[in-house]
């Protein structure tokens, strides 16, 4: 066959999405489109022409129509594309300019194999679309309305469970069908991730001038946050020595030079973490690359350390690191008093976690650093 090409019906017309051609046509290229009542696509979704055609000009329906001796058809094969809610999508067809009087029933089952695949990739794709679609409404329509919380996680010492400071972590309406985690994912997927993370922060830093002297916040903020070069507009004017900034795992660095030069724009005696150590690629190479002043141990590495020498040995490692490279350490996730006891042991400073305390209103935060733990 000459041409082959993958098409959509679009009210009264066939648009040609893939086309593969052996000389140039001019009437079938991929974006233009053509009528459908026009097109032997129309013909065989319908069930008033054959799948099989092997000459067009002797074929009746077709041999009239312009195509047929514009292109020129000779002989066509064409399948619809059927979603499984037996809509029509639109067809995969091929045709040759003579006739094609060889063509069999093994043609036809190898187009129909194509064409069911086409048709679930097409689907798999739309819905996707139409998923990307809905997430970046919401998550515009969250942003722009405020329709979201800032709690605030204690971090404290594990030597004498005196307060060091807070974590501002997210909380979104639909927290039980959709986590923070994947908010953030489809932020970043709609290309909202750096409205969403500066929606977040001016949120929760609202809390630092009523922190007491010595008690830290410390605030989530990814990557392309930080490279944009908007995070320091956004922290104009905000106590900045009470500030911890978290860089954390959503989005990979590509140029640490840059991120460095865009984080060196923030005055203050501000100080760096890198977020869930231990937990990939991307936390190994920002403390590489950037020298953090906290790194923060990834949960994994705490859940039932007491029990598992394998991750005991894991920490302390991390520990002789962080010492020697003048960096705090700080455990995530800390559920028992079993794991603080061990991550002490073992040489963690600080830690936090629901055996301390569960995040908490920015009022109930506040509250914490009169009566304590």
């Amino acid at each position: 066959m000459d041409v082959a090409f993958v098409s959509r019906f679009t009210n009264d017309a066939r648009e040609f999405l893939f086309v593969s051609a052996d000389d140039d046509m001019s009437g079938v290229t991929v974006g233009s489109s053509d009528p459908l009542d026009e097109s032997y696509c129309h013909y065989i979704a319908q069930g008033t022409l054959p799948e099989i055609i092997k000459d067009a000009a002797s074929t009746p329906i077709v041999c009239d129509l312009s195509a047929t001796r514009s292109l020129p058809v000779g002989g066509h094969l064409g399948v619809p594309l059927v979603f499984s809610n037996g809509t029509t999508f639109g067809s995969i067809c091929c045709f040759s300019h003579e006739p094609a009087f060889d063509l069999n029933e093994r043609n036809l089952n190898l187009v129909q194999i194509a064409a069911k695949l086409v048709a679930e990739l097409m689907e798999q794709h739309l819905e996707r679309q139409a998923s990307d679609m809905q997430a970046r409404a919401r998550i515009s329509r969250t942003i722009e309305r405020g329709d979201f919380e800032v709690v605030y996680q204690p971090i404290v010492s594990l030597a004498d469970r005196s307060l060091w400071g807070f974590e501002a972590l997210a909380r979104f309406p639909d927290a039980d069908d959709v986590s923070p985690t994947r908010w953030f994912e489809e932020a970043f997927e709609a290309g909202l991730a750096i409205d969403l993370d500066l929606a977040l922060i001016n949120r929760a830093v609202a809390i630092l001038p009523r922190l007491d002297e010595g008690i830290y916040l410390s605030i989530n903020v990814n990557a392309s946050t930080a490279l944009s070069g908007k995070l320091t507009e956004e922290l104009s004017g905000a106590e900045l020595d009470k500030l911890v900034i978290e860089l954390s795992e959503h989005d990979a660095v590509k140029d640490y030079g840059a991120l460095n030069e865009n984080l060196r724009k923030l005055k203050g005696n501000w100080r760096l973490a890198v977020d869930d150590v231990g937990a990939g690629y991307s936390s190994l190479r920002h403390i590489l690359d950037v020298g953090p002043d906290i790194m923060k141990l990834d949960m994994t590495f705490v859940r039932n350390i007491d029990r598992r020498p394998s991750r005991a040995a894991l920490v302390k490692a991390i520990v002789t690191f962080a010492k020697a490279s003048g960096t705090l350490l700080i455990a995530e996730g800390i559920e028992n008093y079993q794991e603080a006891e061990e991550l002490q042991r073992l040489g963690v400073e600080f830690g936090q976690g629901y055996h301390f305390a569960r995040p908490a209103s920015k009022e109930q935060a506040l509250s914490l650093q009169k009566r304590g733990l």
